[in-house]
């Protein structure tokens, strides 16, 4: 019976970062967890903020829809973190030579998505929770 010394041969090729340039890896990582921190950080404390100043009882009297109420708690921290979104970003290609990606538009629209999702999960953690 002859065995053959090396059966299988895999050839690895890495297509995003050849050179393996730690911070390249690091990087995209990084920003996804400093957005998710700060979105949910904020939005989690708005209505657990007005339920502790004794304010959300007189803002849902008020004549305004439950959905514009949430949207005005919600636009402003989209706002919020899409800036801080764009300046890590922006920090990273400048300063650590981070590729960009060939579609912005496809960016904008996959953070968007990301910043949707964290924003109503703060919300919905700022509705159960009943203090700070």
């Amino acid at each position: 019976m002859v065995i053959a010394q090396d059966p299988f041969h895999f050839d690895i090729i890495t297509l995003y970062n050849p050179d393996k340039i730690e911070t390249w890896f690091f990087l995209p990582g990084g920003v996804g967890i400093l957005i998710m921190q700060v979105c949910l950080m904020l939005t989690s404390t708005t209505v657990v903020r007005e339920r502790e100043n004794n304010t959300l009882g007189q803002l849902l009297v008020s004549p305004m829809t439950l959905s514009q109420f949430i949207l005005g708690k919600i636009i402003p921290y989209i706002l919020i973190a899409i800036v801080d979104f764009y300046a890590i970003l922006g920090f990273s290609w400048l300063v650590f030579d981070q590729p960009q990606l060939s579609s912005h538009a496809l960016l904008f629209l996959l953070a968007i998505c990301y910043l949707a999702a964290l924003i109503s999960m703060g919300l919905a953690i700022s509705t159960v929770s009943q203090t700070r």
